[in-house]
């Protein structure tokens, strides 16, 4: 342990020299002497000792008690008075200061040691017990917008949802060489950034659901780097360098989005005036002798995603300590030390790893590796042609949403595909359209939290009715409000998160009524239970 770093405050040049023999004899560092309460404040202010020793009686207009107030107050370092007086004034302005200690000249060494100790440790368990509030208080920030993001992310997804729904119906119905076709593919374009916004700041609370897919990170980190732009701003050039032919990797698209705001972000406030951020991406593979030597990295064929600035750089000490959970060089209010973090977390959870090379002034690099994606067959989730008409049906669907304005839209578009439509606004008139129905109903498509009762308890009575029926859950919800209304949510193949498209919708309803080995059990009997995140596939990986 170094040693503790200790200043005298003392106009007796006789007393203050004894003072600092004895104290480096027994191992204490003094930074300085200071004759008066002035030099006092401003030496403690650069030096920032462990603790103070003070006299009271001092050189100029400030006593030591006035000095030792603003140390206390503004610089948050332990005082202990050394005084020969100990009149009941003095004692109680001392007092008021908060100083750890009082001592009475002449004492003996012992006497200081053992009140130096004490103090040191009264101030270190302090010191933790403010980190720990701190902390406490971070989570419950992030807490608190993690509940109003998903409260917000419900009526906003429900407005987007039904911008969504109509604008595609009406780019059905007009020309799609024509100028108002473009105008309306440019409101979905909007309508699709929103609704990614919207997953960014669930996925930043940790409350979105993952779902995991194949892809070309080239692709999904292009989408982000526009984003990212407007965010870093204009004095800084933000460089995309893609490589070709990239290996898939297999990962949630909005951890990418996440991984690339938080980099650039902490990129561009260590630069100072214009400066240059490089996004680039390429392929590495790894053998048994390289993870020897780097006991961080892994086996096997990556794909690498890299953020590099010209910034400031890092020491050691600080590069140590960057993934650690609100760990924080920022001022305060500046940063909640979460990012990074979180991106460590994205990586792991992803099977990937993190190597960092930072030196003080000349930027950093993170280089980000995520295990290739390999099977015999990869379809890339990328952009789609228009859907064809094999999506269409005959079935007939129960449709039980409570906002007027999605269960109009939505079973307009079921019903342009061919299905037969039951719509209804609340879960009791859906039971009793389902008694009241002669023929087979074959699947219902339910909100999921919504009056009288949710989704989930709904498909569990609509299944003693029906026997036989199928369903699919739709929501503008994120995860843990649904979870916390008793409704489990086990993978993305159960539920539509809104806004979906017309084509998502479509897919998703013949996915669902065409699997013949759908299991009705599996999570209508598990209510209560805390929602747990999509797993990935990871036999699908090799590393």
């Amino acid at each position: 342990m170094d040693a503790a770093k200790i200043m005298i405050v003392e106009d007796n040049t006789t007393v203050a020299e004894d003072c600092r023999e004895c104290l480096e004899q027994s191992g204490y560092q003094v930074t300085s002497i200071a004759s008066s309460g002035e030099d006092a404040i401003a030496q403690a202010s650069i030096e920032q000792p462990d603790a103070v020793l003070m006299d009271i009686k001092l050189r100029g207009e400030m006593d030591g008690i006035e000095a030792a107030a603003q140390i206390h107050s503004c610089l948050a370092i332990p005082v202990i008075f050394l005084s020969a007086y100990s009149d009941d004034n003095l004692l109680h302005r001392a007092k008021e200061t908060g100083s750890f200690g009082y001592l009475i000249k002449p004492f003996h060494e012992r006497e200081l040691f053992a009140m130096l100790e004490m103090t040191l440790y009264k101030a270190r368990a302090e010191k933790e017990r403010q980190q720990l509030e701190d902390k406490l208080h971070e989570i419950k920030k992030v807490e608190a917008i993690g509940r109003l993001a998903g409260g917000v992310a419900h009526d906003f997804n429900n407005m987007l949802h039904v911008i969504m729904g109509y604008t595609q119906c009406a780019m059905d119905k007009v020309d799609p060489d024509g100028s108002v076709y473009r105008n309306l593919q440019e409101v979905l374009k909007t309508v699709d950034l929103s609704a990614e916004l919207v997953k960014q700041l669930l996925t930043f609370a940790r409350k979105q659901i993952i779902e995991p897919r194949v892809l070309d990170l080239n692709h999904n980190a292009q989408r982000s780097i526009s984003m990212l732009r407007r965010i870093i701003g204009e004095d800084i050039d933000l460089v995309w360098q893609p490589a070709q032919d990239l290996w898939p990797v297999e990962m949630d698209p909005t951890q990418i989005d996440q991984i690339l705001a938080n980099l650039c972000v902490n990129s561009r406030d260590a630069i100072v005036g214009g400066g240059r951020i490089t996004v680039e991406t390429g392929m590495m593979s790894f053998d048994q002798q390289y993870c020897a030597v780097h006991p961080d990295a892994l086996e096997g064929d990556f794909v690498q995603l890299s953020v590099s600035d010209n910034g400031h750089g890092m020491v050691k000490e600080i590069l140590a300590n960057i993934f650690e959970p609100f760990f924080t060089t920022k001022e305060h209010g500046k940063g909640t030390g979460l990012g990074l973090a979180t991106v460590y977390g994205i990586v792991k959870q992803n099977n990937g790893f993190i190597a960092v090379d930072s030196k003080p002034g000349q930027g950093t690099t993170f280089n980000i590796y995520l295990p290739r994606y390999i099977a015999e067959t990869v379809e890339l989730s990328v952009d789609k042609p228009p859907m064809n008409t094999g999506l269409k049906g005959n079935e007939t669907i129960l449709l039980v949403e409570d906002e007027p304005n999605i269960l109009q839209m939505t079973a307009a578009m079921l019903r342009e595909q061919g299905y037969t439509v039951l719509p209804t606004i609340l879960p009791g008139k859906a039971l009793r359209v389902a008694r009241a129905h002669a023929g087979k109903i074959d699947l219902v498509l339910t909100d999921v939290i919504m009056p009288e009762m949710n989704g989930q308890k709904l498909v569990k009575v609509l299944m003693s009715i029906c026997p036989n029926i199928k369903y699919l859950y739709m929501s503008g919800y994120s995860a843990d409000v649904m979870a916390h209304s008793g409704v489990l949510i086990e993978s993305s193949n159960q539920c539509l998160q809104k806004p979906f498209s017309k084509k998502q919708l479509v897919v998703k309803i013949r996915q669902v009524l065409d699997n013949n080995k759908h299991n009705n059990n599996h999570d209508t009997e598990q209510e209560g239970l805390e929602e747990v995140p999509s797993m990935q596939t990871k036999d699908k990986q090799e590393r």
